[in-house]
């Protein structure tokens, strides 16, 4: 075995982000694009809506998860030409086989199911009947105290739904079938063709049923195309909130709930607390031993109980420190306890604890953990008389938030399938470099179906406030929120900087370059949509959203596999732009990036090391398409066109320039007046332009390295 790679891209998001792996296999590079072929030559499919024969209770996929947006039984629109036979038939287009439609959640492009035990079997798959009526229940802020099985069906019905109006969005912005997309038939529009296809097996519920489960996480695993690949979605315990497994009984000064957090111990000695109503009451006794060095803790139980008589029976009280928690509850145990209460003795500690011990020691007990303050409270009480408490977890315990109602999330993780594609030329592992974007771009297309026509670019947007149990106004998984507001979102080239992790399970340096990249990204989108307006219509509409959606898919197809980096990607948006509008949007790309720092001179060093990026905050020379901006990109020290404002004459000036030059003067409605190519342009040239009426102009100055522009004013 020579070498060995996961292409799973694994996102974990949270705090346990850093443990996401993301190896993936380099490939050759794909055959260099042809924008004359594939935009200008070819003909363009038009898409128009087509009813799904079905009903699906979801959350729109406008609306990022429950705290956005309430379940609504939704009748979507599939897209007529992404998915001609709708989403419950695999059939080609003139096929009829019945084995191929389907009642239950799997179609052509999508086929999704429960797998909870983590086998990638055949778990439940909800059934909508003849009629396709998917109305599952599901109700917010009382399902994440039910066991999931309680909403399996609901959950893998907005599965199924996100991840197909996935499919039929990017379809219209050339994720087709001949650029290597998901699908299980392609009707014979390019693509691979193979035996089973490449619907994606969309997995709900993934695996936290196992004996070590998983969570805290999604992923995606890539294929080439042909081949099918499989995103995996998880349930999430990283917001729960701290549990009241104490109710204090008396005295009635500190009666209610009190919250702890329980044992890790090894094993068999992890004794779960009871489950109501089966709890533990009793009174609480303060645990006594013989002080010993160096804390000369004589609550510790880090020696046997001197006041066993006492403790038989009883919950004890022991306090922090001496020894290892495990020895702490095995003493009380030995002295006849019936549970234990751990007190921390670090005033105000940040690190909520989970008491933790190796090795078994026969423990039968269970044993929870509280702050010093909590701790404090009980034995002021305790030095007045009796405290009595119940020891249990909780009827409305807090279990999981489900991924698979984040439609984030889930537009980031087959985000990951379409970047794959793409850079690939239909192959996976093309992003296997270390400043590879892949994150950024997941991230982008997973926000881009949240905007709003009431948004603006300088709110913060987040990202997984509803999976970590947060608010509305959360801050999510990300550093910082996506905002065109540097003082939301301060990110420049240089915060992309990362050192080459020595652990090969270690990728946080893909998070600081994908946040870094959707930040660009996000910048660029507000200022398309500055520029040409909101389009709610994401299938065929004709805003800036809109365009900075084909933009990127665009961009994506000129990269090459295991080259990519900040330079390239903003490189490529460029050229993207200049394949398909002439150039239209230059200026306003270039000044996105130059303000965050990936300007004229910036330098993304090697592609393969995440640590050598240099920002530079240059503005590139003015594009013949700035039009309006153009005052904010003049270089006297290169090119001048003078006097300005000017009469009946106008000289352009370029300095040390020979050679061949084209000048043009455009109107504000964008016709060319004037026209004139000097074959032999010596440093200054005299345009007589009497003839132009009163007015602005825009002259235009190309040639050999140069490309000007420059407002004029004719009085």
């Amino acid at each position: 075995m020579l070498d060995k790679r996961d292409l799973t891209i694994g996102c974990s998001f949270g705090d346990n982000r850093h443990g996401h792996v993301h190896n993936e296999t380099k490939v050759n590079t794909k055959p260099r694009f042809s924008f004359q072929d594939a935009v200008f030559s070819a003909p363009k499919l038009t898409s128009s809506p087509m009813e799904v024969p079905g009903s699906y209770k979801v959350i729109p996929f406008n609306f990022e998860s429950p705290l956005h947006s309430p379940f609504q039984l939704v009748t979507p629109y599939a897209d007529a030409t992404a998915s001609p036979r709708g989403w419950h038939n695999a059939n080609s287009l003139t096929g009829t086989t019945a084995g191929l439609i389907f009642q239950y959640t799997r179609g052509n492009n999508i086929w999704a199911q429960e797998d909870a035990n983590g086998d990638n079997g055949t778990g439940l798959r909800p059934d909508g009947g003849a009629s396709l009526v998917f109305d599952f229940p599901y109700v917010n802020g009382v399902s994440q105290t039910q066991q999931p099985t309680a909403y399996t069906s609901a959950a893998t019905t907005n599965l199924f739904y996100m991840t197909n109006i996935m499919h039929d969005i990017w379809y219209n912005y050339g994720f087709d079938e001949a650029n290597g997309n998901y699908q299980q038939n392609n009707y014979g529009r390019g693509g691979v063709a193979s035996g089973t296809g490449d619907v994606v097996q969309a997995d709900s519920q993934d695996g936290y049923s196992q004996t070590t489960p998983t969570l805290n996480n999604a992923n995606f695993s890539p294929t080439n195309d042909g081949a099918r690949p499989r995103i995996q979605m998880f349930m999430w315990t990283l917001g729960a909130p701290p549990t009241d497994y104490i109710q204090i009984n008396a005295p009635a000064s500190i009666a209610g709930p009190m919250s702890a957090t329980t044992n890790v111990f090894e094993g068999t000695d992890r004794i779960p607390v009871p489950a109501a109503p089966n709890g533990i009451t009793s009174d609480l006794v303060l645990f006594q031993n013989e002080p010993l060095a160096p804390g000369n803790n004589p609550n510790s139980a880090c020696n046997p109980a001197t006041n066993a008589f006492d403790i038989s029976g009883k919950i004890a009280l022991i306090k922090r420190g001496g020894c290892f928690f495990s020895n702490k509850v095995k003493a009380a145990q030995d002295a006849g306890a019936t549970a234990v209460i751990v007190t921390d003795t670090v005033p105000s500690n940040p690190v909520q604890l989970s008491m933790s011990s190796t090795g078994l020691l026969g423990i039968t007990i269970p044993a929870i953990f509280i702050s010093k303050e909590k701790g404090d409270i009980l034995l002021g009480e305790l030095a007045n008389g009796p405290v009595n408490v119940k020891i249990e977890v909780p009827s409305n315990l807090y279990l999981y938030a489900d991924g698979d109602f984040d439609n984030v999330i889930i537009g980031h993780e087959y985000g990951h399938g379409i970047s794959n594609r793409l850079v690939g030329g239909g192959l996976a592992g093309a992003m296997n470099n270390y400043e590879q974007m892949g994150e950024g771009w997941s991230d982008f297309f997973g926000l881009i179906n949240q905007i709003k026509p009431t948004d603006t670019g300088d709110e913060r947007k987040e990202i997984g406030t509803y999976a970590v149990n947060q608010p509305l106004d959360g801050f999510g998984f990300r550093d910082f929120g996506y905002s065109t507001n540097m003082d939301v979102n301060p990110r420049t080239f240089a915060d992309s900087n990362i050192a080459i992790p020595a652990d090969p399970a270690d990728t946080a340096y893909r998070y600081k370059i994908g946040e870094f990249w959707t930040s660009c990204l996000w910048d660029l989108t507000w200022k398309y949509i500055e520029k040409y307006g909101f389009d709610p219509d994401l299938y065929n509409g004709t805003g800036g959203n809109n365009k900075v959606m084909q933009l990127v898919i665009d961009a994506l197809k000129l990269e090459t596999s295991g080259q990519t980096n900040i330079v390239t990607g903003r490189d490529n948006l460029f050229a993207a732009d200049q394949a398909t509008t002439g150039g239209a949007d230059y200026c306003m790309i270039m000044q996105v990036f130059a303000r965050r720092g990936v300007g004229l001179n910036a330098s993304s060093g090697s592609s393969d090391d995440c640590s050598d990026q240099v920002e530079d905050f240059t503005l590139f020379p003015a594009g013949p398409n700035c039009l309006l901006a153009v005052n904010d990109f003049t270089r006297e020290d290169l090119v001048r066109v003078y006097p300005n404002p000017a009469n009946s004459q106008v000289n352009v000036r370029v300095n040390k320039f020979n050679g061949k030059l084209k000048v043009q003067i455009v109107d504000i409605n964008g016709r060319v007046v004037l026209d004139q190519v000097d074959d032999n342009f010596n440093v200054e040239k005299s345009i007589n332009i009497n003839n132009l009426q009163s007015g602005i102009y825009i002259v235009k100055v190309t040639g050999d390295n140069i490309n000007y522009s420059q407002k004029l004013i004719k009085n």
